[in-house]
């Protein structure tokens, strides 16, 4: 019997160590639980932190590559410029060779027309020229024509030299024209002497509407008008006799001088 009890009392003290035991266990358990969960719990943040940096990094490479795709997009559309103004370049260059050529051949060939042009002027002044066969007189170049013509056939004979009929004031008094003395020096130089068609400056303003006939200072439509060279005078003329002429042009720069060229 007190053997019996002897070992319920040992059994006791067994079961009541091993109590303890498991009480220990389960405390370390417990706080080992505890650490585990904290340990989770921060890995889960660390993982959602880098989720989110990794989502972040995502976005940046999104518009890094949006950003590169359109660098590109700008380097193709340079390169595609860069190319059309090398061909415009070389377009230019061909343009100006071409017209450099172009001056060249022209500054030929104005330069043969120089030469072709000097036996038919001549040049009493620097700047005024006239056809050889014309007088020069002051800026104006005069052609006398002894061929025996109608009034209307000497304005057409002048107009085939690129000239008109001489215009005249009524140089017989110095306060009609302008420079009088002039004009009679002119005139005084035809040889022979006679009467020439001319035109009337004083009676331009009655001019009939085709242009062919100057009408006298009343409006006579019968009347153009002639100037005498032996003693310098206008006067008024049957349109249909036949009369030598004296055709006016204007006096042209000499084309060796510098204006000619380009």
């Amino acid at each position: 019997m007190a053997e019996d009890v002897l070992q319920i009392s040992h059994y006791g003290r067994t079961d009541l160590q091993v109590s303890q035991q498991l009480q220990q266990t389960n405390k370390v358990l417990e706080a080992t639980n505890s650490s585990l969960r904290q340990q989770l719990h921060l890995k889960i943040t660390q993982l959602g932190k880098r989720e989110e940096d990794l989502q972040g990094s995502r976005r940046e490479l999104a518009l890094s590559q949006e950003a590169l795709q359109e660098e590109q997009r700008v380097c193709q559309a340079t390169q595609e410029q860069l190319q059309a103004c090398q061909s415009e370049r070389e377009k230019t260059k061909e343009a100006l060779q071409s017209e450099e050529v172009q001056r060249t051949t022209l500054e030929q060939r104005l330069s043969s027309m120089r030469d072709a042009l000097k036996p038919i002027f001549t040049c009493p002044l620097a700047d005024n020229c006239c056809p050889v066969g014309w007088i020069l007189n002051e800026r104006s170049c005069f052609y006398i024509s002894y061929v025996e013509r109608t009034w209307e056939e000497s304005q057409n004979h002048c107009k085939s030299l690129s000239s008109d009929l001489a215009t005249f004031n009524d140089i017989s008094y110095s306060f009609s024209v302008t420079n009088p003395n002039s004009a009679r020096k002119m005139l005084t130089q035809i040889n022979p002497p006679g009467s020439f068609w001319a035109v009337y400056g004083f009676a331009k303003r009655w001019q009939q509407a085709d242009g062919k006939r100057v009408l006298g200072y009343y409006g006579q439509s019968s009347r153009c008008y002639k100037v005498q060279s032996n003693w310098p005078k206008i006067q008024q003329e049957d349109c249909t006799n036949r009369l030598p002429c004296i055709c006016e042009m204007a006096a042209f720069k000499n084309p060796d001088r510098d204006h000619f060229l380009p």
